[in-house]
């Protein structure tokens, strides 16, 4: 209820700070001010959400049982040995304990500490230890948090995203080349590398698809938020009349496996070679470089043709082909696991809407993070408004987690 009503009060002031600064010469100064009004009410939704979840007595109960669990398995192992796999879940468990003695310890000393500002002469003292005390036990608690959410190991690794033009025809196809462009300017901002794999251009100059390799820390944990329905609202410089045009465009977010985590042995495998077809000039349709390749277990198949080079793409088409294959498996994983918790980006289901870029009032709208934001070609041009929306994103995901766990408890 808290977190909401903080997501209410940032569109209420927003709306004021629009009204207020109207009358401002530089638009910047406005945009400036919502941002980080729009950032400063996300970690004040974060911080309320945690104060709550740590005040939550099914937590404290929770963390008492790993503490005996943690107990209870050490013993076993000093006496009896263990596995790899139990030796893992001692490691885990034992972080987790210790954290969880540390924040009793902080909490019993800053309720001492809270108790001598009573006194005149050591209250100048406990204030200065009563911050630093706080300031920890935040810190501690963070790292509680993290060790509780259950991990998605594909987050960390690299990832390959696919755009496609949707409905909409050639508008949607233009707006599909702005999507690539955001994700390298977004690669960009935050210090990864971006390296394309395949384009297919329409003939307007847009894109009909595209997909893209993105190298660096935790990518996937990342871009997986961008996977679905993008909804574009703009007056195409084509019509005549002026109307809005409503366009869409897929994007898909794939982890890329190391080949150690996806082998490809050669008995699974069909390799095609075929000229390349479209413009290119006289190499493109005179050699066998295109090439396709067939996974026979699962049936996918993959092309690519864009290199001149039939050794290049073959390495490109298996590295896509790899991350096809990894996704598939954990889209199984995770379905089986659970129904509710299916990923978007595995099963292909992308009836519903993410976001919405309507041009005529330079509105970018996130309807899963509940979030409207101005500024269209600042966000297409830089990576930063893009990491708040994942950022709050991401919150929203840890808090769900969390939530979920202390049912699970209960």
């Amino acid at each position: 209820v808290f977190v909401r009503g903080c997501d209410a009060m940032f569109q209420t002031f927003s709306t004021r700070i629009c009204l207020q600064v109207n009358h401002l010469k530089s638009f910047r100064a406005t945009f400036s001010l919502k941002r980080k009004l729009h950032y400063t009410c996300t970690r004040l939704s974060a911080a309320i959400a945690d104060h709550v979840l740590f005040g939550d007595k099914r937590l404290a109960r929770y963390l008492s049982s790993i503490e005996q669990q943690y107990q209870a398995m050490l013993d076993q192992v000093t006496t009896h040995g263990g596995s790899e796999s139990t030796h893992k879940t001692l490691a885990r468990l034992e972080a987790i304990t210790r954290l969880s003695q540390r924040q009793r310890e902080l909490q019993q000393e800053l309720t001492e500490l809270t108790g001598m500002l009573k006194h005149d002469e050591m209250k100048h003292l406990a204030v200065q230890d009563i911050q630093a005390c706080r300031s920890e036990l935040a810190k501690v608690q963070v790292d509680i948090k993290d060790a509780l959410i259950p991990k998605d190991e594909a987050d960390k690794h690299a990832a390959i995203v696919e755009i496609r033009a949707g409905a909409g025809g050639e508008e949607a196809s233009l707006f599909a080349a702005e999507m690539l462009r955001l994700y390298t300017h977004f690669a960009e901002y935050k210090g990864w590398r971006l390296e394309p794999l395949e384009k297919s251009l329409s003939d307007v100059g847009g894109l009909k698809s595209a997909s893209a390799s993105v190298h660096g820390n935790g990518v996937f944990g990342m871009l997986k938020y961008e996977a679905g329905v993008h909804r574009v609202q703009r007056m195409p410089t084509t019509d005549a009349k002026g109307r809005v045009h409503t366009s869409t465009v897929t994007v898909a977010a794939l982890p890329q496996p190391t080949e150690i985590e996806v082998q490809l042995p050669a008995k699974d495998l069909v390799m095609e070679t075929f000229r390349s077809g479209g413009a290119g000039g006289q190499h493109v349709n005179t050699t066998d470089s295109a090439v396709r390749i067939t996974h026979l277990p699962t049936g996918i198949v993959i092309s690519m043709q864009d290199e001149r080079s039939q050794h290049k793409n073959r390495q490109k088409g298996m590295q896509v082909l790899r991350a096809r294959i990894y996704e598939h498996k954990r889209s199984k994983e995770i379905e089986e696991r659970s129904e509710l918790r299916r990923e978007q980006t595995g099963t292909g289901e992308r009836s519903e809407k993410i976001r919405t870029y309507n041009f005529p009032q330079d509105r970018i709208t996130d309807h899963r993070a509940h979030v409207t934001l101005h500024g269209i070609n600042n966000f297409l041009q830089t990576g930063e408004m893009l990491d708040d929306i994942i950022t709050q994103l991401r919150l929203q995901d840890e808090a769900e987690a969390l939530t979920n766990l202390l049912t699970e408890i209960d």
